[in-house]
């Protein structure tokens, strides 16, 4: 019994934190955010901070690995095939996620050097498509369509950072639609 009570009480304090965290790095610059300034917010202890994370930028990579986690599982059932075939359902999806969590990534990127996060991201994509040995086997040109994946998976990615930031006036429904559009036209011709 003490262990889940435990467990439920970890989990609280790193939400507390994590909230405290990304209202901190919307009203500030991330490098004034300090653990005393979290855990201010949080109504926490400096030693219940210190249980979970080292430092602030420990909040912010727990953030960006949930985040990454979250949209893997999207990922995780598609194989590079079907998305060659039809990137739009993949790409639906992951819009979908990201437009319920559109504040959220929009402190996460507003507020970081955003690149680091979503080439991470990027690379992870790419990585997981990748392991599609069989369609990248039957393809005319295997290093073409991992160029081409590369090259449509950062252009997504960069898509995106434009749009959370509010610099690209397109809905995120039209800017899959294009991106899927331009998937399926530019690599079906190297299968």
């Amino acid at each position: 019994m003490e262990r889940k009570t435990m467990n439920k009480n970890a989990l609280r304090s790193i939400r507390l934190i994590t909230s405290a965290y990304l209202e901190l790095i919307s009203e500030m610059p991330i490098e004034k955010v300090s653990v005393t300034k979290i855990v201010e917010r949080a109504d926490l202890n400096r030693s219940t901070f210190y249980a979970h994370f080292t430092c602030p930028q420990d909040v912010l990579d727990r953030l960006q690995n949930e985040a990454i986690e979250n949209i893997m599982t999207i990922v995780n059932d598609v194989t590079l095939g079907r998305f060659l075939q039809n990137p739009m359902p993949l790409l639906s999806r992951v819009a979908e996620f990201i437009e319920e969590r559109k504040d959220y990534y929009r402190i996460i990127v507003k507020n970081q050097p955003a690149w680091g996060f979503l080439n991470r991201l990027k690379e992870i994509l790419v990585e997981r498509m990748l392991q599609d040995v069989e369609t990248l086997r039957e393809a005319k040109n295997p290093l073409i369509i991992q160029a081409n994946l590369r090259f449509f998976a950062g252009g997504y990615i960069s898509l995106f950072h434009d749009w959370i930031l509010g610099e690209l006036d397109m809905s995120l429904e039209d800017m899959t639609k294009m991106t899927a559009r331009t998937i399926s036209g530019g690599i079906s011709t190297f299968l």
